[in-house]
């Protein structure tokens, strides 16, 4: 095997401490150095989140017991009347955002994310309140005086939840949203229309309802809702029935 001449062993020296190698290696120490200091940079801020934190625990409210919270947030969960901004209409939500502990309790408690208003919450708060509930029984309620966003795809979404939901309330200006439904809707135990148009057409039960309803007990039905025609069979177990004039 033949020896390197002594010109190739000063290139290759040459090579090895040349003014681009030595760049290079900086460049990557540089590298290093700043991943280092964000690492450390975020564990500081870890640490002054935790501290921040402790006067939290001293506050009555982190006195309270689990089981009461949850109490508390149930009476929360139900919206109060729309305002433009969706976390005073879903306090729920808010509650959500509060702490750590706080949210860790309500996204473990399934029953406080069941009322669902499509129209209201638009299809990605839809969605997510949806998942949160987890199969629990959910109360839909569409208000069409109130739309925050476009119908089509939050109605969708929540139709195909229709066997999920034990509770309808419809609050229409000539739309019902029903077209979206597809049954059946075994636990649906109770529906109400509401008219808010005083200009409306008269509108048949059956040709809204089309899907079976077989857990039905609760019927309320605004004055342009009319049961003519209607099938005795759909409503033979109601027991209570109200006709708004």
């Amino acid at each position: 095997m033949r020896r390197p001449s002594k010109r190739q062993r000063n290139d290759a020296g040459a090579s090895i401490t040349s003014p681009q190698s030595a760049s290079k290696f900086g460049r990557k120490k540089l590298v290093q150095k700043d991943r280092a200091l964000r690492t450390e940079l975020v564990a500081v801020q870890i640490k002054l989140a935790i501290v921040h934190s402790k006067p939290n625990e001293l506050a009555p409210s982190a006195c309270l017991p689990t089981d009461v919270l949850v109490l508390i947030f149930h009476m929360l969960s139900l919206p109060s009347t729309p305002y433009e901004n969706i976390y005073q209409c879903m306090p729920i939500i808010a509650i959500s955002h509060v702490c750590h502990r706080w949210r860790a309790i309500t996204l473990a408690c399934s029953g406080l994310w069941t009322y669902v208003s499509p129209l209201l919450l638009g299809y990605d708060w839809t969605r997510e309140m949806l998942t949160r509930s987890n199969g629990a029984p959910l109360t839909l309620d569409i208000q069409f005086q109130f739309p925050r966003c476009s119908t089509d795809a939050s109605l969708k979404l929540a139709m195909k939840h229709l066997d999920q939901t034990r509770t309808l309330i419809i609050t229409s200006n000539e739309k019902s949203g029903l077209e979206h439904a597809s049954g059946p809707a075994p636990l649906l135990e109770s529906i109400t229309f509401t008219c808010t148009s005083y200009r409306y057409r008269l509108l048949a039960y059956h040709n809204l309802v089309k899907f079976e309803t077989p857990a039905l007990r609760r019927l309320v039905l605004g004055s342009c809702i009319r049961l003519y025609s209607t099938n005795a069979t759909m409503i033979k177990d109601i027991t209570h029935l109200d006709l708004v004039d």
